[in-house]
């Protein structure tokens, strides 16, 4: 038999907005035209079901967000041989109420932006740590925004670009005075690279009020991921928490992938310093061995707890390259996958009850 023929899919006038929309960052007019300059986004929330109404009359059409590589001011621009048709307007329109107010005319005043004097250390504050990467110098910088609201408006910006890589984004209020913005910079060209928001609260506990930051919107530009900026940004975190004396570094809905760098940096973090180091790899960590880290290290219990598996794994590992025969391997390995599931049973129980998980004495924060 002959096999069906597959119908061909009725075009609707409406194209995923993934496929119209582009982020570009330049640096002079040669990189308007530079593919490498732009990406698309990972999310387009602001159109609804991620869809815009591109008539055929219109196509090819590409939305583009053309940002200063330094200040990221920036416009939007249709690129289209039927730029005056209703749909394009519409669709500008909803991309551009998405964004800040603040937008540049065009293209060539984004190039001008670029190419203008720019100073971050007046405007994002002076550089928490410093390091290299493929022989370039990078700054990490810390400042808030009150009664600044340069500060403010750049800060409006860098969500803007956030938004397109975050999924259920949303800006959150800089007119409240304990947020923090942290940002990575080439030093040299003077590039941004990435940042993030960071909330400072205050939480009573053990009979005395004490501030926790929280990390919030993290970034870092597709050209620049890969080569662990996102790893250096984390750890300026924990370095900003330590100089104001934060308890704890907490983190709101980390996503997978950030939550493998998190876990990167926390369990580096416990090596270098020699902290939660199991015995074996069965065991609980003991009480003390989590205040230790809670007080080097400013994570949550459950990230320690994490941080001292990921070390009970790799010494399992090694007992299992030593183990005699199959039966040996099996039994380590099911001890191991045992305790934990133990570990996960009782957290999931005291979530079902709204209980504080406790290991060995210690108090849970989930995040």
């Amino acid at each position: 038999l002959e096999p069906m023929p597959v119908a061909a899919e009725e075009d609707d006038g409406f194209l995923p907005a993934q496929d119209v929309l582009r982020v570009r960052f330049v640096a002079s007019a040669a990189d308007l035209d530079d593919a490498a300059a732009a990406h698309a986004p990972e999310y387009a929330l602001c159109f609804d079901d991620e869809k815009i109404a591109v008539p055929p009359s219109c196509r090819p059409l590409t939305l583009e967000v053309v940002h200063a590589a330094t200040s990221l001011e920036f416009c939007v621009r249709p690129l289209t041989a039927a730029p005056s048709d209703p749909a394009v307007g519409d669709a500008l329109f909803t991309l551009a109420a998405a964004l800040p107010e603040a937008q540049l005319a065009s293209a060539d005043e984004v190039v001008a932006a670029a190419a203008a004097a720019f100073d971050p250390n007046d405007l994002c504050g002076p550089a928490l740590s410093e390091y290299a990467r493929g022989g370039r110098t990078f700054d990490v910088r810390c400042c808030a925004m009150e009664g600044r609201a340069d500060r403010v408006a750049f800060a409006e910006r860098v969500q803007a670009v956030a938004r397109w890589h975050i999924d259920g984004f949303s800006y959150v209020d800089l007119a409240d005075e304990r947020w923090r913005l942290l940002t990575v910079w080439e030093r040299e060209t003077k590039r941004f690279v990435g940042g993030l928001t960071l909330f400072r609260f205050t939480r009573f506990a053990a009979g005395e009020s004490t501030l926790r930051v929280r990390v919030c919107q993290v970034i870092v530009l597709p050209t620049f991921q890969g080569q662990r900026h996102g790893t250096a940004l984390l750890e300026a975190v924990g370095a900003y928490a330590a100089a104001e004396g934060a308890a704890e570094v907490t983190v709101e809905d980390p996503n997978p992938k950030f939550r493998l760098v998190r876990d990167l940096v926390d369990a580096r973090g416990c090596v270098r310093l020699g902290l939660l180091k199991p015995t074996d790899t069965t065991s609980p960590p003991s009480a003390e061995a989590m205040a230790a880290a809670a007080a080097a290290l400013r994570i949550t219990e459950a990230q320690r707890l994490r941080c001292y598996e990921l070390q009970q794994y790799k010494l399992l590992q090694g007992k299992l390259k030593e183990a005699n025969d199959e039966a040996a391997r099996e039994k380590l390995a099911k001890g191991y996958r045992l305790a934990i599931k133990r570990r996960l049973n009782a957290t999931a129980k005291c979530d079902e009850l709204g209980a504080p998980v406790r290991h060995n004495g210690a108090g849970a924060d989930p995040r």
